[in-house]
């Protein structure tokens, strides 16, 4: 299990992208490696089109934001790493 704490990111100006956090792998003996990027569900340019272009790496990065009892933002999401031989 890990956790994080950042900002909610904005998308850039002038840009197709949504908003988005970069996550990667790093572990001992192996070459590090990028996940699909972190994006919010519902929100701008999270469209059909970019749920099909997903590479899947480490599973889906959208999340879905929730509002918890104090009124912090949570999102999960589960990550799959890759196997070694």
């Amino acid at each position: 299990m890990y956790t994080f704490d950042t900002i909610k990111p904005a998308p850039y100006p002038n840009e197709t992208m949504p908003a988005h956090v970069h996550l990667f792998i790093a572990e001992p003996g192996h070459p590090a490696y990028y996940l699909d990027d972190v994006v919010f569900d519902g929100e701008f340019g999270v469209t059909q089109a970019y749920r099909r272009a997903q590479e899947l790496r480490g599973g889906t990065g959208i999340v879905r934001l929730e509002r918890n009892a104090a009124g912090v933002w949570l999102a999960r999401r589960d990550i799959r790493l890759e196997r070694h031989a």
